[in-house]
């Protein structure tokens, strides 16, 4: 697989939180973590949630300057890591609320 063809995996401890988020089925969360020069996120809605999650990674991959992709009640992405990621997180928490 080339590089730019490269999928991301999340590590199973980033899924392992994620579904312990989402068990009340209502809930719509991401996680985000650093891998080398990355940042890497899962994003996950419950199956009660009207939240579509290939529409937040696309906006998460914006903000992080990335790319992704998933279905409606899960998507992962990543990009460039960058000094002011936290500063994006809590953008993407905003999104996640919306």
């Amino acid at each position: 697989m080339s590089r730019r063809h490269r999928r991301i995996a999340a590590p199973p401890d980033a899924r392992l939180l994620l579904n312990k988020l989402l068990a009340d089925g209502r809930t719509v969360a991401a996680v985000v973590y650093r891998s080398g020069e990355r940042i890497n996120f899962v994003l996950g809605s419950g199956e009660q949630t009207q939240a579509d999650c290939r529409s937040l990674c696309r906006k998460a991959g914006e903000l992080f300057g990335g790319r992704g992709g998933g279905s409606q009640h899960f998507a992962q992405g990543g990009g460039a890591y960058s000094d002011d990621w936290r500063q994006k997180v809590l953008q993407l928490q905003q999104l996640l609320k919306e």
